[in-house]
């Protein structure tokens, strides 16, 4: 019997000192990037005349109709990288993965996730930071890439090629800096153009 309550103090004793050790670091505060990605047909069409109108300057406007409808952006790719990434740091298998299967570089602090099916997404977790937000439409596509987005993106990528083959796949897409705070939640919502064919 005293042995039992020997045991029981001791117990007790070893429990209120293991409430005072550190269990490990605490968490690093964190903060989050979420919106909404839509699209809808741009007013001007590429291809050269509709009907009875007639083209200006190379360029036809759409009659009214579906222009003015706006489409939810499902599957859209949503990329979080940190402004400072280094784009050597990675190998190449690890580039390859992000590339072509959106698993994120271990280690990288690069987030990768996809819009569901009413085009929101949610990022959370992420380190404090600036980052630059690349958003890339799962619907709408691009005729050409203006040259001072494809720059900054290759800040970022090693075989621009194979990632605009892979992830842009000829789609409308969008580079934004973004500050992430802990507590302060950083929405971005974006609507993308796409040219009617």
């Amino acid at each position: 019997m005293m042995m039992r309550k020997f045991l029981g103090v001791m117990a007790a004793v070893c429990m209120m000192w293991a409430a005072l050790l550190p269990v490990g670091e605490a968490a690093a505060p964190s903060g989050k990037v979420q919106g909404t990605v839509t699209w809808r047909y741009s007013l001007v069409r590429s291809t050269q005349g509709i009907g009875d109108q007639k083209p200006i300057a190379g360029i036809d406007i759409i009659s009214s109709g579906t222009q003015d409808k706006i489409y939810k952006d499902r599957g859209a790719r949503v990329e979080l990288i940190p402004f400072f990434f280094d784009k050597e740091s990675i190998t190449s298998s690890q580039e390859q993965d992000w590339y072509t299967r959106g698993i994120a570089p271990a280690g990288s602090n690069i987030f990768v996730a996809e819009t569901d099916e009413d085009g929101n997404y949610l990022i959370e977790n992420i380190p404090e930071g600036t980052y630059e937000l690349v958003l890339i439409s799962g619907r709408a596509k691009s005729n050409s890439i203006p040259p001072e987005q494809e720059a900054l993106m290759k800040r970022y990528v090693r075989n621009w090629d194979v990632f605009d083959l892979f992830v842009l796949n000829g789609s409308n897409y969008i580079m934004k800096r973004v500050i992430v705070q802990p507590g302060v939640p950083v929405v971005e919502n974006y609507e993308f153009e796409a040219p009617r064919s």
